[in-house]
């Protein structure tokens, strides 16, 4: 079969604003050094290049791919940079002298079976108001592949649930939940059973006339899930020592802090639904293309649910990032001030940049939701649920 190169409307528009970033990539994290490069810098003829390379990059070996880490200055930023924040390998030696995390960030090139798929990483703030504030952003070119392509197969179920999964989130008639609750569905579901196109075309008719709906409002709120899920993965993404998006996701955790003080207390877990309800669905009904988006997003990008060990545990990723998107934009949405579109990519490109660079956070969320006895499929879609009735 041919192969093909997937290009979305967001990397198509995308573009690096660079020293008028609010967040740049030059400070702020790990940035690692390959091995050609490091030998580039550190014998290159201009001396402030040569220098800042002896002084600054720290030789690792891990590998020919990350061979140094360059080690930021006081402020948290590259040494690289000169005083009005502009790169000076890139201004001295070319843009080609960059190493490879600093030339490909955010761009990403994965193969998902046949097609060559173009993404971007929502760490960027610019990258996070392509994605999320572009109605059209992924709207998708495909043309035919020209690089050198290599087998990668994909199984048949794991396909036909990517494939269902952005059929599901592209619907009319239902709500985000309900989509996020039908994705979890076919992902629990015993395939032998029926296919998975089957029982989507047998749920049709549940879900044009309201019953899909009906059935979710039967799922119960577990409110010491969500109390547990909120403070327990808050906490553990701050333990990420990055320096870019901390400030955005602190303010969550004080937010937290505050609101939830003490021991386990349902009314208080409601304020935060209830600002979902009054402030952030007005604000979202107005641009629906936000959660769409970032759902579409998710799964194209991640290459759902493969990518994860099992389609269970990218499962429980997805919903666990829905619950704390939700939950960090209805504690901002506390605030006196109205929300704003600001507000969205500042949260959503701090998030991701802790989140991304966290391997511990899919271990802590899969044992904790083992040790409390939460585990269960209910329990994740519990987490879909905003306790409204109770509000």
């Amino acid at each position: 079969m041919a192969h093909t190169l997937v290009t979305p409307r967001y990397y198509t528009d995308f573009h690096c604003i660079g020293d008028q970033c609010e967040d740049n990539c030059c400070h702020g994290w790990t940035i690692s050094i390959d091995k050609k490069t490091y030998r580039h810098y550190v014998s290159h003829p201009d001396q402030l290049i040569q220098s800042t390379a002896r002084q600054h990059i720290e030789k690792v070996k891990k590998s020919d791919a990350h061979w140094g880490t360059i080690r930021m200055d006081e402020s948290g930023a590259c040494p690289f940079l000169d005083g009005v924040g502009l790169c000076n390998v890139h201004k001295k030696i070319g843009a080609e002298a960059l190493s490879h995390t600093c030339k490909s960030y955010p761009r990403q090139l994965r193969q998902f079976g046949t097609q060559h798929r173009r993404s971007l990483v929502l760490s960027c703030p610019e990258v996070s108001r392509q994605v999320l504030l572009n109605p059209d952003a992924m709207m998708v070119d495909v043309t035919p592949f020209k690089g050198q392509a290599k087998t990668s197969p994909v199984s048949s179920s794991l396909d036909t649930l990517h494939s269902l999964s952005i059929d599901v989130l592209l619907a009319d008639g239902m709500t985000i939940e309900d989509k996020l609750w039908l994705i979890g569905m076919l992902v629990h579901r015993d395939e032998g059973k029926g296919s998975h196109q089957a029982f989507i075309e047998q749920l049709a008719p549940m879900i044009n006339d309201g019953q899909l709906s009906a059935a979710f409002s039967q799922i119960p709120f577990i409110g010491k899930v969500q109390w547990w899920a909120l403070r327990t993965l808050t906490h553990l993404l701050i333990q990420n020592q990055q320096r870019r998006g901390r400030a955005t996701i602190v303010r969550c955790l004080n937010k937290i802090d505050q609101v939830l003080e003490g021991e386990f207390n349902e009314d208080k877990l409601l304020l935060i639904h209830q600002s979902w309800h009054q402030k952030v669905v007005p604000f979202l009904t107005e641009r629906p293309h936000i959660q769409q988006n970032y759902l579409l997003y998710h799964v194209y990008h991640n290459q759902f649910p493969s990518e994860s060990g099992t389609p269970q545990i990218a499962y429980q990723l997805l919903i666990a990032d829905y619950f704390l998107l939700r939950s960090y934009l209805s504690l901002i949405a506390m605030d006196e001030a109205p929300l704003t579109e600001r507000d969205i990519t500042d949260l959503f490109y701090s998030y991701h940049t802790l989140r991304q660079h966290n391997a511990k956070f899919a271990t802590v969320l899969e044992q904790g939701l083992q040790q409390s006895g939460l585990a269960s499929d209910i329990t994740l879609y519990a987490l879909l649920k905003t306790g409204h009735e109770q509000v």
